[in-house]
């Protein structure tokens, strides 16, 4: 649990860099939204399938080495 956040810190580092880059983002810029807004409204709501699903991951990997650690003993 220590290391593993890393990878996921990465995958929605790359996916909101790449979000950041697109061109409703660069409109929502151009009309003068505030930052917060365009977290809040555009990058986030693209950013939750990613989430979960790395979430999900992670909580069945968590299961996966809970039990392996429990058939060792």
């Amino acid at each position: 649990a220590l290391v593993n956040w890393v990878q996921t810190a990465r995958v929605i580092y790359t996916e909101t860099s790449s979000l950041a880059e697109r061109e409703f983002i660069d409109a929502e810029r151009t009309i003068g939204a505030s930052a917060p807004r365009i977290l809040f409204r555009h990058i986030l709501p693209h950013l939750l399938p990613t989430i979960i699903v790395w979430g999900t991951l992670g909580i069945s990997t968590t299961v996966l080495l809970e039990a392996t650690l429990s058939y060792l003993g």
